[in-house]
């Protein structure tokens, strides 16, 4: 484990808050934005942030559209198209996880292919999370479960046998 990770489990031991605020696809590629609210929060006090790291290459189903809410109403628009708008790419993430560091943050990134793992881990991240469509993916779960990092695995809404064994992936 890396300091960072080291902390993050002594924080999580020492019964503390870790409040991790999402710097991540919700400002549409605009670092800008970004940077500005990393830096609001380290004004805070915030000592973890937490993004992702979403690589934009599985999206195979061209007609496949997302329909989602804003505050004009619904919102129908293909996946790739939404995906085009959000994800950074590796040098992008990069900067701001970076950033985030060099203010003494400490940064969790949700992963969700082996690509973003490797990444999360040569940015020595404090931590991996598993998002909770991803509790299913064996393979993922017992990837990043060999790392060496500190990996926190998002129930969402399923039932203790995912549960349980989501936790057996990960322990062995």
């Amino acid at each position: 484990m890396n300091q960072s990770s080291e902390l993050f489990v002594r924080k999580l031991h020492e019964n503390q808050w870790v409040f991790l605020p999402d710097i991540g696809t919700f400002f549409n590629q605009d670092l800008s934005q970004a940077f500005k609210m990393i830096d609001s929060l380290n004004n805070a006090g915030v000592l973890f942030i937490k993004g992702e790291i979403l690589i934009n290459n599985f999206c195979s189903d061209k007609a496949l559209q997302e329909v989602y809410y804003t505050h004009d109403g619904s919102k129908k628009e293909f996946y790739q198209d939404l995906l085009d708008r959000k994800v950074l790419n590796k040098k992008d993430y990069e900067k701001l996880f970076t950033y985030a560091k060099s203010l003494g943050m400490h940064v969790v990134v949700s992963v969700y292919d082996f690509e973003g793992a490797r990444l999360a881990r040569d940015l020595n991240v404090a931590a991996i999370k598993i998002a909770s469509q991803n509790i299913v993916h064996g393979p993922l779960i017992k990837y990043c479960a060999s790392l060496s990092l500190p990996m926190i695995i998002d129930t969402g809404r399923v039932g203790l046998e995912e549960i349980s064994r989501a936790f057996s992936w990960a322990r062995d």
